[in-house]
């Protein structure tokens, strides 16, 4: 059910990006389809702003970011801010003071900050909640990392605090190499890389602890060659209202972004979830990692994002629509249905990471091809040259007629 004219009116959401992920965009689409009203605070160059479904977009001055949010929210008075990525659930975190209602209702309290900032911060949560995690220990100094080697062996994984998509995390094999690793994860970031990482791959995480000469906070796992999950949810002052769990088929790069996913059923995954969300308090979208131990098959809790994850726009059915429990939960919006399930294959290619990877790849063809066909902008602005496997599909045709 939509939410129209003769219906209860959604409240504005703004919706604060730093980097330039599609899936915003397709958040976004989602949302304004069951009624929401949107305005944005992103980049010139996003790609979410050439969806039309904003009622106002804010620019987002990567040099003055905390002036740039605070604009958006000041201008457009917001009832709910959703932050499209780590970084602007920084600065959202940083404008508590200021907007401390807004933040409470959007993201949740101090705990989930602290969990989403902390890695050892969340494993030590996520462990007394009886939630399955790996070995992990606190690298403070060198020291410590030596203690983390003859405890856990090599290889190590190590893994630094406030980043994502596998950005600060190393899989050490060799004690020199995991030296040097963690030098450079804990130390701030050089100038260059700062601005190098900003104007080329529109992420300026490093932008801020550059700016500020502050140290990140590294942790050491014990390594295990598993397989991936992922789950993401939607939730309410700590409560699921809505999940899906997937097991990852393939990456976009190493240690990327997932670019093939299968929905699964996961009992201790879904327990895992709801259990460290009602401990944090978290609310709005939420994502969860989890890495399958080989023997036993336990699914072991990583990290935790809240924040909407890649595919968190997609209708999947009763129980597993994130956007109509979001508006329905979250906004209030009581008329809004979960959608319909729009698709029966449990095999999802993320769109475009999936053609960006092997464009003759056969996930495209025999799974879901997550495809935004109603949008040609933005599939022009997600590619480079539209491949022929899209401009040969009938329902590129019907959208460019």
């Amino acid at each position: 059910m939509r939410v129209n004219g003769g219906k209860q009116r959604a409240p504005r959401v703004l919706i604060a990006a730093t980097g330039c992920w599609l899936g915003t965009a397709r958040l976004a689409m989602a949302l304004r389809e069951l009624g929401c009203r949107l305005e944005l605070m992103a980049l010139r160059g996003h790609p979410a702003r050439v969806t039309g479904v904003f009622e106002r977009i804010y620019q987002y001055d990567p040099l003055r970011p905390m002036a740039s949010l605070r604009g958006a929210i000041v201008g457009g008075e917001p009832e709910f801010v959703i932050p499209a990525d780590e970084l602007a659930l920084m600065h959202v975190g940083e404008m508590r003071r200021e907007i401390e209602g807004l933040v409470d209702r959007s993201v949740g309290g101090r705990a989930v900050m602290e969990a989403a900032e902390s890695r050892m911060t969340l494993m030590r949560i996520a462990a007394g909640e009886g939630v399955a995690v790996p070995e992990t220990m606190e690298i403070v100094e060198e020291a410590d990392l030596e203690e983390a080697m003859a405890r856990f062996g090599l290889p190590l994984v190590l893994k630094a605090d406030a980043t994502s998509g596998g950005q600060g995390v190393r899989v050490m094999r060799d004690p020199r190499s995991a030296r040097r690793a963690w030098g450079l994860l804990h130390r701030p970031p050089g100038l260059v890389r700062a601005l190098k990482r900003g104007f080329v791959d529109k992420e300026w995480t490093h932008l801020r602890p550059w700016a500020q000469r502050k140290k990140r906070g590294v942790s050491a796992q014990r390594f295990i060659a598993g397989k991936e999950r992922t789950g993401m949810a939607m939730c309410v002052r700590g409560a699921v209202k809505a999940m899906v769990c997937l097991e990852v088929i393939e990456h976009w790069c190493e240690r990327g972004p997932s670019s093939v996913v299968r929905i699964i059923e996961d009992a201790a995954m879904e327990r895992a979830m709801c259990l460290v969300a009602r401990r944090v308090g978290v609310s709005g979208f939420c994502g969860f990692d989890f890495i399958v131990e080989p023997e036993g098959g336990r699914a072991l809790l990583i990290e935790m994002n809240p924040r909407p994850t890649q595919l968190a726009h997609l209708a999947l059915g009763p129980g597993r629509d994130l956007v109509a429990a979001y508006v329905r939960e979250v906004l209030g919006v009581a008329e809004v249905e979960d959608r319909g399930r729009v698709t029966a294959s449990e095999t999802i290619a993320v769109f475009p990471l999936e053609l960006q990877r092997d464009s003759e790849s056969q996930m495209i063809r025999t799974g879901f091809h997550d495809v935004p066909w109603d949008s040609p902008a933005l599939v022009r602005k997600a590619l480079k040259v539209v491949p022929r496997v899209l401009t040969e599909d009938t329902r590129w045709r019907e959208t460019t007629v």
